[in-house]
């Protein structure tokens, strides 16, 4: 901030730690491209809406710029380096044509939105997974609504 505020050549004071505040929210958009919510985190930090436009026009810049270097974020990069999986925002059109039953490896086994924990306990030791649909049993029938 001092460097930038020694080189402009004008009278008024200008307050270095602005500079500062922008070059650290410029470091952090680049590297973790949380931009929306790294402008709350740094409006909130400082108290001062005054910011908002410096450090939203930073941190968008600090993003493109970033983008031009290396199209995956820091946390990309340490998710596929630790082989973990992250599903990307929309599927793969070939699961639009796939229904329940074509992934589904037995019955499905359901639980009801009021359930006791006998049945919880019974279910999980049943199963080797953990993932069921909670359904709601219609009053007039035994069938279950979705």
């Amino acid at each position: 901030g001092q460097v930038v505020n020694a080189h402009l050549e004008s009278d008024d004071f200008v307050y270095s730690g602005a500079y500062a505040l922008a070059g650290a929210a410029a470091m952090l958009g680049g590297v973790q491209r949380a931009s929306i919510s790294l402008v709350f985190f740094i409006i909130e930090g400082t108290s001062n809406v005054h910011f908002l436009l410096p450090i939203v026009t930073t941190l968008l810049s600090a993003n493109v710029v970033s983008k031009l270097f290396a199209p995956e974020s820091v946390l990309d990069l340490a998710l596929r380096h630790h082989a973990l999986r992250f599903l990307p925002h929309k599927p793969d059109w070939v699961m639009e044509l796939c229904s329940v039953s074509d992934v589904c490896g037995g019955p499905v086994r359901t639980l009801r939105a009021v359930e006791s924990i006998g049945n919880i306990v019974d279910l999980l030791r049943s199963c080797h997974h953990n993932g069921f649909p909670v359904v709601t049993m219609d009053p007039l029938s035994e069938t279950p609504s979705h």
